[in-house]
């Protein structure tokens, strides 16, 4: 009864890491898609891309800002603003489903409306 219950445990271990495997794998590939996302143009969306779909909404952390420059200083030409990005992603075969968040810099010109809040 010893070794079953020894086997059994062992098993149950590996099951677990290899969903936590899974979501790992999940996560760096859904970080690699909000790469190409700007926060600060669109706030809310979702998309699908190898195998992946991706969805997110992000809140101003603070207030957006000029960019400034160094030569001459002055303000630059966009608005720049620190985002908290909830994103929810799933795999095609829906077998591994994660939430995460992330913070991400956004920047838009003045004259480009910003997305839904």
């Amino acid at each position: 009864m010893a070794l079953f219950a020894w086997v059994n445990q062992n098993m149950q271990t590996a099951s677990r890491l290899k969903v936590k495997e899974q979501q790992a794998r999940l996560k760096l590939s859904a970080l690699a898609l909000l790469e190409t996302v700007n926060p600060a143009i669109r706030r809310t969306g979702s998309m699908e891309q190898g195998g992946i779909r991706l969805e997110w909404s992000a809140s101003l952390v603070e207030p957006e800002r000029a960019n400034a420059t160094f030569s001459p200083p002055e303000t630059g030409p966009w608005m720049v603003g620190l985002y908290r990005m909830q994103v929810k992603v799933r795999d095609a075969a829906q077998t591994v489903d994660l939430e995460f968040g992330q913070l991400k810099a956004g920047a838009r010109r003045p004259d480009v409306p910003t997305g839904p809040p």
